[in-house]
């Protein structure tokens, strides 16, 4: 099934849509234009699909990550902890982890003990190290860190 993109009526804003053919000829109309789950109309933007619009696998970036997110108040210290692991990591307001691109995810994912289950090479790998060294190497990293502030 193809990717479809369209510019939102309300803000302009582009959205990736993932659908069969048959979907598309029942959902858009003649002026190429679709309902959007929350009510909005869309309209499907052509040199979006052709030109600077980045798919890589479904993923767009930037991409705001729940997984590598941590609480709002850890905001300061997940910053802190990611520079130090030396993958730099901005943070929404609510949490979340942004990551500028699929080396950036892999990088912070690794670095914090995280991997993707059904990821193919180029995805956040699995590390054979068990928690107590993990959490021996991020004491110190965050010492010094703290050492030289």
């Amino acid at each position: 099934m193809p990717y479809y993109i369209y510019k939102r009526s309300d803000n302009g804003q582009r959205v990736q849509l993932f659908m069969s053919i048959a979907e598309l000829t029942e959902r858009q109309n003649d002026r190429c234009e679709i309902v959007l789950n929350d009510g909005v109309i869309a309209t499907r933007d052509w040199r979006g699909e052709k030109s600077d619009f980045q798919n890589v696998g479904g993923a767009t970036w930037p991409m705001y990550s729940d997984a590598l997110g941590v609480a709002p108040s850890q905001i300061e210290e997940a910053t802190k902890e990611a520079r130090a692991l030396g993958v730099p990591t901005e943070f929404m307001a609510d949490g979340r982890a942004v990551l500028t691109g699929p080396q950036h995810r892999k990088a912070l994912a690794e670095a914090t003990g995280h991997y993707d289950l059904n990821g193919g090479y180029s995805d956040p790998q699995r590390r054979n190290r068990n928690a107590e060294e993990r959490d021996h190497e991020r004491r110190e990293r965050l010492s010094r860190e703290f050492d030289h502030i």
